[in-house]
Parts: structure tokens; C-alpha cells; sequence
């Protein structure tokens, strides 16, 4: 059974580089999902939700996890992946769909 905030996790939407403004964010989310990070983006453009727990903002290169007093500032891409690995939070994103890559079916009905 997953908890309340790995349920919320769930529902975010999946990071995508392409539509960024800002080129640290961009950057920060083509590196993250090179090293199978999943990565959802949050309603403040510099908010990235790595895990339920944990939340990443690559403009300020700072982390924060919830239930932690303290914010970890200077924290490069690798320092990231080496917390998610130390926290057993990186994990194989789920497949997702490229684009154009959709499989569909269609049934004919001669009787029309």
C-alpha cells in the first residue's frame, strides 16, 4: 500500500524539457531523466518533485525533503542522483509514450 504523499507523487505531471524558459530547469530535467530519475513538474516552474518526498529547484541548485528542518543548498545533478540512490528513490521511470507512438485499432463494420 502506498502512503498519501507517494499517491500525490502519482498524480503530478512528468517533467518535459521542451517548453522551459528558464535554461537551468530545461538542463535539470534532460540530466535528471539521463540518469532515470522520474521527474514531475509542480505549479511553480522551478519546482521539481523527484520522489514524494523529496523536491528539487535547479535555479537555486537547492533540495527539499519533506519532514527536514533544513534546506541542502549547492547541490549539483550527481549530488541529487547520490541522494535519491542513498534514500533508495531512484528508481526506473514508468514508459512513457513518445510522441506519435500511439498503437490504434480500429474495427470495421461492414454493415455500415
Amino acid at each position: 500500500m502506498s502512503s498519501r504523499a507517494e499517491r500525490k507523487f502519482e498524480q503530478y505531471e512528468y517533467a518535459e524539457p521542451e517548453g522551459h524558459a528558464n535554461p537551468k530547469v530545461k538542463a535539470a530535467i534532460e540530466e535528471l531523466l539521463l540518469h532515470h530519475t522520474e521527474v514531475k513538474q509542480m505549479p511553480q516552474p522551478s519546482q521539481l518533485k523527484l520522489s514524494a518526498w523529496v523536491s528539487y529547484y535547479p535555479t537555486t541548485r537547492t533540495i527539499f525533503i519533506d519532514g527536514e528542518q533544513a534546506k541542502r543548498t549547492n547541490m549539483s545533478i550527481p549530488d541529487v542522483v547520490a541522494l535519491l540512490k542513498e534514500r533508495d528513490e531512484l528508481h526506473e521511470p514508468r514508459q512513457r509514450p513518445e510522441p506519435g507512438d500511439c498503437h490504434l485499432s480500429f474495427v470495421r463494420n461492414d454493415n455500415d
